[in-house]
């Protein structure tokens, strides 16, 4: 399975937004609603003509502290190194990302 280095921008825990946007080079891309609150985007590849792919290269989660609609995220066939992290399946990758960030927030917090 193909792994894809990806890096991740999160606003912090005063603006909780993750977004996961795949490495250098940067593909163009769109962002595509996958719930109905449009909390959770996913980043499709456009082709040549601007026109979207199908094909997930990231996403876009608002309040990911707390995030834990995971059914809402496709399972795709391939493996995201986040920041240099582990190769895991993206959910599982977003999983300890998630844990990680939450981390990094009480600390903040505690500070």
């Amino acid at each position: 399975m193909e792994t894809k280095r990806m890096m991740a921008a999160w606003g912090g825990p005063e603006r909780d937004v993750l977004a996961i946007l795949p490495g250098y080079p940067t593909p163009d891309f769109s962002g595509v609603p996958l719930n109905e609150s449009g909390e959770l985007v996913a980043y499709e590849l456009l082709d040549g003509a601007e026109e979207p792919t199908g094909e997930i290269v990231g996403v876009e989660i608002v309040g990911f502290l707390e995030f834990d609609e995971w059914d809402e995220i496709p399972d795709l066939p391939v493996r995201w190194s986040i920041n240099d992290g582990p190769a895991e399946s993206p959910k599982e990758a977003l999983r300890i990302l998630q844990g990680q960030l939450r981390a990094r927030a009480r600390l903040a917090h505690a500070s």
